[in-house]
């Protein structure tokens, strides 16, 4: 089946826009601990404002008593970053948003999570990808293990540099990045104009 994909991941200000609009809908309730669900009977955690790594708050979206907000955790404001600390229900729910807004049928039973009623293909609004549609999309007609070549060191050097030659310019990842995300689209996307299809974040599928 033919597919449309966002050329690139969903970035903090693209969640935070639909967030806030969920919200004016009461689509979602809003804590100081995250964002929950309010479809079909559904309570689900959303989006998680409190994980911490090592002391360092990592969700740039936070709630400031009043309402959500893009927030400095200490590496500025980032709109154009790919956002995080979504949940695989935060991810579908912000394809139904999308879906909502502009008029379509959204995808998912909240309910249960299915999606289509039991036919993906039949949905009338936006989904995640398949797992397989991903690696479609990702390869563009490449057959290496990334779409920029083969992995030139698998377990990086005794000396611990995890350096890939195929992944840089493609790819944020821990030899490149700081170990921290991104803005979207800085680097050279793959032959069907994807971007960051490897690094700058784990994907939900």
């Amino acid at each position: 089946h033919p597919f449309l994909i966002q050329a690139t991941e969903v970035t903090n200000a693209q969640y935070l826009d639909m967030a806030l609009w969920a919200l004016d809908q009461g689509l979602v309730t809003v804590t100081e601990d995250g964002i929950w669900d309010n479809l079909d009977g559904s309570t689900d955690l959303l989006m998680d404002f409190t994980v911490h790594v090592e002391d360092v708050l990592w969700c740039e979206i936070g709630f400031d008593g009043a309402s959500i907000r893009l927030q400095d955790i200490g590496f500025g404001v980032n709109p154009n970053h790919p956002v995080k600390m979504v949940t695989w229900a935060g991810s579908a729910a912000y394809c139904d948003w999308l879906s909502l807004r502009q008029g379509l049928v959204r995808a998912y039973d909240h309910s249960d999570w299915s999606c289509g009623n039991g036919d993906l293909y039949s949905a009338d609004g936006y989904r995640l990808p398949t797992e397989a549609e991903w690696e479609y999309a990702c390869r563009a007609g490449t057959t290496t293990a990334f779409y920029s070549g083969d992995i030139t060191n698998p377990w990086g050097t005794p000396e611990g540099d995890t350096n890939e030659p195929a992944l840089n310019g493609v790819a944020w990842y821990p030899a490149n990045s700081v170990e921290w995300t991104h803005p979207v689209a800085q680097l050279q996307p793959n032959e069907w104009g994807l971007y960051d299809m490897h690094g700058n974040l784990f994907k939900w599928v």
